[in-house]
């Protein structure tokens, strides 16, 4: 059975992402490590965000926001690799996009309700390039209906992420969510 592929980065040379916090290149959080002043001062990983939490996923891209946003800067470098072999079937990769589209969803509403209002450009370029982009690529270049299937996916499960994020309150220390039964508020 075919594949889609989930993700990579393998970009040759040592790269920094400062000053632009919608550069969010820098990669998924399988190999990832970080200063202690820098938790001090953006927080943790948001633990309602990411595999198995309740709004689904994108963890170390909310992190990486987070980071840059507070003027912090992410050093991506080929030398630290990880391989993760994945095998996939179908039901399962249309499981893991939708939890990247909700996980995306909650992210920016989490974003918006702190009042960073140019998080929208976060979903926006989302939808264009996890959704439009690979239905017209699955449909025109790949003429692969799973990419098509997928991209689809990308247009609609940010807007539940949204939702969902919405019944969650808010850290007033860091830009997290909280659990639903502690009373902090923003």
């Amino acid at each position: 059975m075919p594949a889609l592929p989930m993700a990579l980065q393998d970009l040759p040379e040592r790269c920094v992402f400062e000053g632009h916090r919608f550069n969010l290149r820098f990669g998924h959080g399988a190999n990832m490590s970080f200063a202690r002043a820098t938790f001090e001062r953006v927080g943790l990983f948001d633990e309602l965000l990411g595999a198995g939490a309740p709004l689904r996923s994108w963890p170390e891209r909310d992190l990486g926001y987070r980071v840059l946003t507070a003027g912090g800067r992410i050093v991506y470098t080929p030398a630290a690799s990880v391989v993760h072999y994945h095998w996939r079937d179908w039901p399962q990769v249309k499981r893991t996009y939708r939890n990247y589209a909700i996980g995306t969803g909650a992210a920016v509403g989490k974003y918006l309700r702190y009042g960073d209002r140019v998080a929208v450009q976060l979903l926006l370029e989302w939808l264009w390039s996890q959704g439009v982009r690979q239905m017209v690529s699955g449909a025109l270049k790949w003429r692969y209906w799973h990419k098509v299937v997928v991209g689809a996916m990308q247009l609609v499960y940010p807007f539940v992420g949204l939702w969902q994020g919405a019944r969650y309150p808010l850290s007033a220390e860091h830009w997290v969510y909280l659990p639903k039964k502690e009373k902090e508020r923003v």
